[in-house]
């Protein structure tokens, strides 16, 4: 009878322990969720800042470019007009 009594109580002290490990891995698995959905609302403020700076970064760097190709364009049209008027110059002098 006391083998019997011991069995149960074993039985019963394992299911408390069953039942107290479930709640610590519930508990575990809510913390872990909280922390996975902190990290993942970190990510996305993270690219949303870097979205916007590569953003604002290419837009610059679009306009610089735009302001050197315009000044290309006008040293071309000064170096092209200047070549012109040299060649039309000896042409006339020639005569």
């Amino acid at each position: 009878m006391n083998l019997l009594d011991g069995v149960e109580l074993q039985r019963s002290e394992l299911r408390a322990f069953r039942e107290s490990m479930r709640a610590d891995f519930a508990e575990l698995r809510g913390a872990l969720e909280r922390q996975i959905a902190t990290f993942r609302q970190e990510v996305t403020e993270s690219q949303a800042a870097l979205r916007h700076e590569m953003t604002t970064s290419h837009s610059a760097l679009n306009e610089r470019i735009n302001d050197v190709q315009s000044s290309l364009m006008k040293w071309s049209l000064v170096f092209w007009t200047g070549a012109v008027l040299a060649i039309a110059g000896l042409g006339v002098g020639m005569r």
